[in-house]
């Protein structure tokens, strides 16, 4: 599965990202949050319940590798999750 984003701002000192800029990493909607709320200086480790999400910052700005590994896509409440690892090995379409 694969989709088509964007994000961009200025090169300002905040978000540096360059024009042009791409990843291939692994990202969800739920990571927006934790990625935002650490770049602005804060810290979502103490949230009274879990995240889904992950910090992709480093991936963003850095290119760094994602530490999300899969994506549970489309579940209706009553069938069973579908994981997409991010291992090409295992699952071609990641």
């Amino acid at each position: 599965m694969h989709g088509i984003g964007f994000v961009r701002g200025t090169d300002s000192s905040l978000a540096p990202v360059p024009a042009g800029s791409v990843t291939t990493e692994l990202m969800h909607t739920t990571d927006w949050l934790p990625t935002l709320v650490n770049l602005a200086g804060g810290d979502v480790s103490g949230s009274a319940l879990p995240l889904d999400g992950h910090d992709q910052w480093p991936t963003i700005a850095h290119g760094k590798p994602t530490t999300r590994k899969f994506i549970i896509h489309n579940v209706p409440i009553t069938a069973d999750p579908v994981l997409l690892p991010a291992d090409p090995e295992v699952c071609p379409f990641s």
